[in-house]
């Protein structure tokens, strides 16, 4: 194979190296050839998949902060953003590093940017990610919650949970113990009629 020094020819020769790398499992080629043909292929839809492939080897080494921007800047919703399968599962990998570090208040907001963009939520072949990003957004609400100790917030925050029942087993127990730790005796009374105790 002749190869020239244009766009073309060198992307051909990154594919390769980057097929022979997947192959091999070699990671650090992968992500250079990946991002090498992401940027010969820059103004084109194209160079998603390639940013993704990177973002993902990043990931897979545990460099969460380097594969994090990747993934973001692909999930990153405006009015000319294409829901593609490189959007969505950067959207839940981006969810599931701020999960793992324990980022609850960076989860809801990522969560949150596509959860109230109603271009989104009307695509009903999302309805499935959609739900799911929900959840997640649920628990790390819950764990937020459960962090914060006893006091009057958890109580109410436990208490809004339990009517809405949200964890409703856990969070009526919950605000049952703080009402009675904090004396809150309208709430007491309220969860005690609720469970018919």
């Amino acid at each position: 194979i002749k190869f020239g020094f244009d766009s073309k020819h060198i992307r051909k020769l990154r594919q390769t190296r980057l097929s022979l790398a997947q192959k091999e499992k070699k990671s650090d080629v992968m992500i250079v050839e990946s991002l090498a043909i992401a940027k010969i292929l820059e103004k084109s839809n194209e160079s998603r998949e390639f940013h993704y492939i990177a973002a993902y080897e990043l990931y897979k080494n545990k460099k969460y902060t380097q594969a994090m921007a990747i993934f973001k800047s692909l999930a990153m919703l405006s009015s000319k953003t294409i829901v593609d399968k490189w959007a969505i599962q950067s959207q839940n990998l981006v969810l599931d590093i701020l999960n793992s570090k324990k980022e609850y208040l960076a989860l809801i907001k990522q969560a949150d940017s596509w959860l109230n963009n109603k271009k989104i939520s009307e695509q009903l072949s999302l309805k499935k990610d959609l739900l799911e990003m929900k959840s997640v957004k649920t628990q790390a609400s819950y764990a937020i919650v459960i962090g914060m100790g006893e006091n009057q917030l958890a109580l109410d925050k436990f208490y809004s949970f339990c009517y809405a029942k949200i964890y409703e087993e856990k969070s009526c127990a919950n605000a049952k113990v703080l009402a009675i730790k904090l004396k809150d005796q309208s709430k007491l009374i309220s969860l005690l009629e609720k469970n018919h105790d």
